[in-house]
């Protein structure tokens, strides 16, 4: 069963929103593109947060200590229609907060990508540059409150 929060903004440090909305204020601000956000919750918790802004839709995916493992970013390049430009994985080191390593993908719409890959435990980065099918990055902007394509974990 899913069940979804909406509000103002995902505050990432204090892992809450920062305030609560109803439906219908959710709504007329997707519909009227300003500014919202949709916590996704299943049986196991808090699986993901949408936040939405204009011709911009993020997605971060939440492990068991609410930690964002996961985001997307998609920005509408054509009407109706999304396009994932960037995703970032991130490991954790222990139970803390605390970033060890994440790798970033930016995405072009002529198949180019750029990896970063970073270790923050020694400030090491690398970059690689590669062409790839990016024909599965393409998402229609979301109807209200069914934001199930948008939360696909594995892309």
């Amino acid at each position: 069963m899913k069940r979804i929060t909406f509000g103002k903004s995902w505050f990432r440090a204090k892992k809450r929103l920062t305030e609560t909305w109803d439906e219908p204020k959710a709504r007329i601000a997707h519909e009227q593109r300003q500014p919202y956000v949709a916590v996704v919750e299943n049986d196991e918790g808090i699986h993901c947060f949408i936040e939405a802004n204009n011709d911009y839709i993020g997605v971060g995916f939440f492990d068991n200590a609410l930690r964002e493992f996961l985001s997307y970013q998609f920005q509408e390049v054509e009407q109706g229609r999304l396009f994932l430009t960037m995703a970032t994985r991130r490991e954790f080191d222990g139970e803390t907060d605390r970033v060890k390593c994440g790798t970033t993908y930016y995405f072009k719409l002529d198949g180019s990508v750029t990896v970063e890959s970073e270790d923050f435990a020694t400030a090491n980065l690398a970059t690689k540059e590669m062409q790839a099918d990016v024909s599965g990055n393409w998402e229609t902007y979301p109807i209200f409150s069914d934001y199930r394509s948008l939360t696909r974990v594995d892309r």
